[in-house]
């Protein structure tokens, strides 16, 4: 039974993790991710000749195994769709393994882990400050369901409140250090406070805040790479107390 489960999470995570792709190769390029409603939108094609792909190619994880290349122009798949498919659906299994069951908890984590492997994965590969409305998007999205998942697990709302309160407050501070800076460097800190604050419980949220802070004053990291180092560490620890 043991080994079906582990299957069948294999599978649903493959799954979120190309719809994953999707998003990953549509997002910063403005395109409709409707890609079944072919008058409004547009079907699942090869990302350098556009050729519409059948059924069976759909999955990267199943063409690059195949393959390792497009069946029409020949061009190589790139790895990171390979690499979103096979991380979400490694931590779907993983997920379960730890869960032990198919709960509402254990989906929000498969759901909110594919979201943070596909923003650290947009944050390797396209400018921060050019796509920024994409990540502000996707990290609310992640805020939403990690504020689902706070609820579901939670019997009350006390310690999301105190995340909450402690991440405005952190916030405003914040605003006011970094007035020197661009208001996209505001926005940054917001949204990475808010997606904290929805998923951290109070003690995690200060582990992490300690963290964030220190990488900000004591190391001379870009604001790229401390946004991503940020994001794996919300990551990590959302992992370490679910």
């Amino acid at each position: 039974m043991l080994i079906i489960a582990v299957l069948t999470t294999f599978l649903v995570g493959v799954l979120l993790g190309n719809y994953a792709t999707t998003l990953f190769f549509r997002l910063p390029r403005n395109l409709t991710v409707r890609g079944y409603n072919t008058p409004f939108g547009k079907p699942p094609h090869c990302s350098v000749c556009f050729h519409k792909l059948k059924y069976y190619e759909y999955l990267p994880i199943l063409s690059w195994i195949y393959a390792r290349r497009c069946n029409y122009c020949g061009i190589k798949i790139s790895l990171k769709y390979l690499a979103i498919e096979v991380s979400t659906a490694g931590m779907a299994v993983l997920l379960y393994l730890k869960c032990g069951e198919f709960s509402e908890h254990y989906v929000l984590l498969v759901v909110i882990s594919a979201l943070f492997i596909l923003v650290l994965m947009l944050a390797y590969d396209v400018d921060l400050e050019q796509h920024w409305n994409v990540f502000c998007k996707l990290l609310l999205a992640i805020s939403v369901v990690g504020l689902v998942h706070r609820v579901l697990v939670s019997d009350t709302l006390g310690p999301f409140v105190v995340s909450m309160s402690i991440a405005c407050f952190l916030y405003l501070y914040s605003t006011a250090t970094y007035a020197k800076y661009p208001v996209a460097r505001s926005n940054e800190i917001l949204m990475l406070l808010l997606v904290s604050g929805s998923c951290l419980e109070p003690a995690s949220l200060l582990s992490y805040i300690a963290l964030s802070y220190a990488l900000e004053y004591m190391t001379s990291t870009s604001k790229t790479t401390s946004f991503r180092i940020c994001l794996m560490v919300i990551f990590f620890i959302l992992l370490i107390q679910s």
